[in-house]
């Protein structure tokens, strides 16, 4: 992003480091956000070491061939908490994951922290959003609005508990963190920051009621919901069942800077019906 805020979108592969050493060089980052990762966990077990290329290679390249002035912003996971908590996990909590996806979140984790500059570590929940404008699926609402949209039944998992966080609010965080960031490292002498925070939405929902609060927020026929156990579908237990989050530390970051709470999902709902420029609504 230039200083006029232009973006230009670059195609790499940041598991190939020789790709990863010409785009830096040509980019010369003072940021580094790093969203790009394998998130198939099905997909990650049957192939964790294409998962940690992508998710752990990818990272340990951005933070070998950037300058150490660049500070770095890594999206992880709250699948890097075990899920047998009933009660929401805090930054504090121990990262014990249970799957190859958590495992390599993880291993991002460390290398971030071990690399010595400025950093953000967010373990985000399940993202929603309108759809994106570059086409394909953007999250996890989309394959079901479009069937919903059609008449179609669908089956969303009521034995797993997340905290949904709406996308405009992921980019908002996002936006601010580097902000700080970038005047962390203007100060004399620098100040880094290095922290971890929890990025999710206010309210703790199993997919099907989330997909029961979206349903009736676009008018769509909330009978063609029905729920299904993620047991049954995946017995090995390899997917945590409790993954709410404490966003409480990011939220208070939020306040300090005079920026909306984090948006419950009907609000942010009707944030996204009125078009995702317009303000927040305030928390109903």
């Amino acid at each position: 992003v230039d200083t006029a805020g232009e973006c230009q979108v670059v195609q790499a592969d940041l598991g190939d480091e020789a790709q990863c050493v010409r785009v830096l060089q040509d980019t010369k980052p003072k940021v580094i956000v790093h969203a790009a990762a394998w998130t198939n966990t099905s997909r990650a077990e049957e192939d964790p070491q294409s998962t940690f290329r992508a998710n752990v290679d990818s990272t340990r390249h951005l933070l070998r061939h950037s300058s150490p002035d660049c500070s770095f912003i890594l999206f992880s996971t709250d699948w890097t908490y075990d899920g047998h908590k009933e009660t929401p996990y805090v930054e504090e909590d121990a990262t014990e994951p249970v799957n190859q996806y958590g495992l390599s979140k993880v291993a991002a984790e460390e290398a971030v922290r071990a690399s010595g500059r400025a950093y953000v570590i967010l373990r985000s929940a399940l993202m929603y959003g309108g759809p994106s404008p570059y086409g394909g699926q953007c999250c996890f609402a989309d394959w079901f609005d479009r069937k919903l949209r059609e008449g179609q039944s669908v089956s969303l998992f009521e034995d797993e508990f997340r905290s949904p966080v709406y996308v405009h609010d992921v980019a908002r965080v996002t936006r601010l963190l580097c902000q700080l960031l970038l005047r962390s490292s203007a100060s004399h002498p620098p100040l880094p920051m290095q922290e971890t925070y929890n990025l999710g939405g206010p309210q703790p929902l199993s997919r099907l009621q989330f997909g029961e609060k979206w349903a009736s927020a676009h008018g769509y026929d909330t009978s063609l919901l029905e729920g299904a156990l993620s047991r049954d579908l995946f017995p090995g237990g390899k997917r945590p069942r409790h993954l709410t989050l404490d966003s409480g530390k990011l939220d208070a970051l939020l306040q300090t800077h005079q920026e909306a709470p984090l948006l419950a999902v009907r609000d942010a709902v009707t944030h996204m019906l009125a078009g995702e420029s317009a303000p927040p609504p305030p928390q109903s």
